[in-house]
């Protein structure tokens, strides 16, 4: 019978307190998904309308293709996140290599409290011109 009454006490007192008491507010995170990538865009200088993008580091090879219908300025790597990589750019008129260690950057689009974590890179390769 006392232990009855001591959880009733306790209870009571729970909802008595507890109202004032700040427990934080509750974190509302939204589902936006991100990947652990580097970065290859912002090519400076004489940019051809059409190229490839050669990455490798240790024994991975990875390579997006730019045409002139596509517009586009530089690639993502995804699941790619070497510590050094080698960055070739090749076009009709000729190429570029590069040897960069990226500087990652840890991303949580979603808020310091929500996951996803992940970590990208962005390097710029510079076309002579």
């Amino acid at each position: 019978m006392r232990a009855r009454w001591r959880l009733l006490v306790v209870g009571l007192l729970a909802v008595w307190v507890l109202p004032g008491c700040s427990l934080g507010e509750p974190v509302a995170c939204s589902g936006i998904e991100c990947t652990n990538s580097l970065v290859v865009v912002d090519l400076d200088g004489a940019v051809p309308s059409s190229y490839v993008i050669e990455v490798q580091a240790l024994n991975e090879t990875r390579r997006f293709t730019c045409t002139a219908v596509s517009l586009c300025n530089g690639a993502v790597f995804d699941d790619f996140t070497p510590t050094q990589v080698t960055i070739r750019v090749t076009w009709s008129g000729g190429s570029v290599e590069q040897v960069v260690t990226p500087a990652y950057e840890v991303v949580q689009p979603n808020g310091p409290d929500c996951p996803p974590v992940c970590r990208r890179a962005v390097v710029t390769i510079t076309i002579p011109g």
